[in-house]
């Protein structure tokens, strides 16, 4: 059998695309994609859709690590049209993890739907900011 070079078919494909495939992964792999190539290294601020999951989380500095990096993502992503936060860590009460300020970073981008889903939140007040955005789809 003859030597044959590896085809990147993956890379050929139309950003669009892309971002809807990268849009199936848990956004830290999403992320992760940027060190594969020049080509890659933009698309994740593309994605109109992004999945934030902190069940995993268990130490307080790492939810604090966590939040920055939420944040830091919402604001370098140019149109979040649905934004989802999967909340178990129990460390939000208990921390100056800031979900006001979470939601303000998310004002910035045309978001249509939003949604919390944590049980964790049980005994924590709902940020009152969920509630005066504008471009929400009822």
């Amino acid at each position: 059998m003859e030597d044959s070079a590896a085809i990147d078919r993956i890379s050929n494909l139309p950003d669009d695309l892309l971002c809807h495939i990268l849009s199936f992964l848990p956004i830290e792999n999403a992320f992760s994609t940027t060190i594969l190539s020049k080509r890659w290294a933009p698309l994740f601020r593309s994605l109109t859709s992004l999945h934030f999951d902190d069940e995993s989380i268990h130490a307080e500095e790492t939810l604090r690590r966590f939040s920055r990096f939420v944040d830091t993502i919402i604001l370098s992503t140019k149109l979040i049209k649905t934004l989802h936060f999967t909340c178990g860590s129990i460390h939000w009460r208990d921390t100056r993890c800031n979900i006001d300020g979470l939601i303000e970073s998310a004002k910035q981008h045309p978001v249509e739907n939003l949604q919390f889903t944590s049980s964790t939140f049980l005994g924590v007040s709902s940020p009152p900011n969920i509630f005066t955005f504008s471009t929400l789809v009822f």
